[in-house]
């Protein structure tokens, strides 16, 4: 007899999701457990169309507290929870009663991708979404919460694909100052907590807060010096901090502190990643080429062995790789060697089609070796993207003029 899974969710207002969220999942699991916290829009509907176990609950600005409430009223022997901006990846979803069926695991991890806008992705993170349903088990954290288990955890191989992040700037705005206020309720609980320093400095960097960003990116550094070397959460402060010096243009101090993170793990990509474009800026193509292919060798040696991103738990520069071979591909063609550019950004366009910048640089690369029909192509390929993104390409004259119709951009 297989085993059983529970799908367990919190939702407020989520008309817009819920459903492709609960059809990615409805083939593999057993019963819908939905913790409604207020919705006033179609949320209820959709959810009873799926039949759904509904249940009422009152937000208390909580969320290990409404997902507690979720866990009480599973039924089944495992539990799988999704928010309902993710989807299970349909493999995923296939290879999921086989993995609950033949394991002594307690827990799984599974990663989880977040989508911004035209199908980007921005970066990844792992964290238990899967786990046994036993007596005693429970969330914990106001926020960024997790789940405390008593067994051993494994990694799935299964994928999460997360879209909270592609809303309107205003909507992510009154998010980004819930999970403040939220975090400063949590702080003043814990007295000092590292973690809640390092969500407090990254929500604030978002909010364009920098003095507050390093005041507790700083702080939470300080909680785990002594552990630095075992410890992601030193290194994943550090990456915060590392991007406030960025933001604000202080890259003499944004450099010396990736140096100190890659002493550290010298498979830290987020470092790796920053460090590149820091020698981009600084025009240094010779370092960012060099700190470019390190970053590529390192993100292969991590999708090769996935407890090197367990142990990051978040890898923000996971999906940069369009930008890098599109950085790579700039550098090959100002040192005047097309053919390498040409081959860096066809890489781009490859992983990422609907960018326009990665089909202007093809472009260009193929018009200055010549190939004036390919990049007349590749020209109409970035107009194309550009005007479904509602963005303006700057059109280089002499390129223009040679293929009498089409748009570049400058690198």
């Amino acid at each position: 007899m297989r085993p059983t899974i529970s799908l367990c969710m919190i939702v407020k207002d989520e008309e817009d999701f819920l459903s492709q969220c609960l059809q990615s999942a409805r083939e593999v699991i057993d019963e819908i457990i939905l913790v409604d916290t207020g919705s006033s829009d179609a949320t209820l509907e959709i959810a009873r169309s799926f039949k759904a176990k509904i249940f009422q609950h009152e937000w208390k600005e909580d969320f290990s507290e409404a997902r507690n409430v979720s866990l009480k009223h599973a039924t089944s022997d495992w539990i799988l929870f999704l928010d309902a901006d993710e989807v299970l990846e349909q493999k995923s979803a296939q290879m999921l009663p086989e993995i609950v069926h033949r394991t002594e695991h307690f827990g799984f991890f599974f990663c989880i991708y977040n989508f911004k806008e035209n199908g980007f992705v921005s970066g990844r993170h792992y964290t238990i979404r899967l786990f046994r349903n036993q007596e005693g088990i429970r969330f914990t954290g106001g926020i960024h919460e997790h789940i405390l288990l008593k067994g051993t955890v494994g990694y799935s191989g299964l994928g999460i694909y997360h879209f909270g992040y592609d809303l309107d700037p205003e909507t992510m705005k009154r998010k980004k100052k819930r999970n403040v206020r939220i975090l400063q309720q949590e702080l003043a609980l814990s007295g000092d907590d590292p973690v809640i320093r390092y969500h407090l400095a990254g929500v604030h960097l978002m909010l364009g807060e920098c003095e507050k960003a390093i005041e507790h990116a700083t702080m939470g550094m300080k909680l785990t010096e002594e552990s630095k070397e075992k410890n992601c959460l030193y290194l994943i402060t550090l990456h915060v901090l590392i991007n406030v010096y960025c933001k604000t243009g202080k890259w003499d101090k944004a450099e010396a502190y990736c140096m100190q993170a890659l002493e550290i793990r010298d498979d830290f990509i987020d470092a790796l990643y920053c460090l590149a474009r820091i020698y981009m800026i600084k025009n240094d193509c010779r370092r960012a080429l060099l700190t470019y292919h390190r970053f590529l060798e390192k993100k292969r040696l991590i999708d090769s062995e996935p407890e090197r991103g367990i142990f990051y738990r978040s890898l923000d520069s996971w999906g940069r790789e369009a930008e890098v071979h599109n950085d790579l591909g700039s550098i090959f063609y100002h040192n005047g060697n097309f053919d390498r550019a040409i081959q860096e950004t066809r890489k781009a366009v490859a992983l990422l089609p609907h960018e326009a910048r990665s089909h202007c640089n093809l472009g260009s690369a193929l018009a200055a070796k010549g190939d004036l029909k390919g990049a007349e192509v590749s020209f109409k390929n970035a107009r194309l993207q550009s005007s479904q993104m509602n963005l303006k390409l700057r059109l280089p004259s002499k390129l223009w003029a040679s293929l009498r119709r089409g748009s570049g951009c400058s690198r």
